[in-house]
């Protein structure tokens, strides 16, 4: 028992430290995320218009060609 008790301040000194990095981690991971939902969204969006200018294209050959894509996503402005 004794020498339970005296290994006793390694383990919380352990556990300490591996809280301490879990929160970091955590901490990391959601900044990652944030950063990364407005490029993610972008590039739906891209993708989104190539698919509606493809398929107006594809339905309005030669019978309106003056017909623009609509998208529910707002013009691409090149800015991050």
């Amino acid at each position: 028992m004794a020498h339970l008790q005296a290994l006793e301040p390694e383990r919380q000194r352990r556990l300490e430290s591996y809280q301490a990095a879990h929160r970091d981690r955590e901490i990391l991971s959601e900044a990652l995320q944030m950063q990364r939902e407005p490029c993610d969204r972008e590039q739906i969006c891209k993708e989104q218009k190539r698919l509606d200018d493809s398929f107006i294209r594809a339905t309005n050959a030669g019978r309106n060609p003056g017909l623009a894509a609509r998208s529910a996503c707002p013009p691409y402005s090149g800015q991050n």
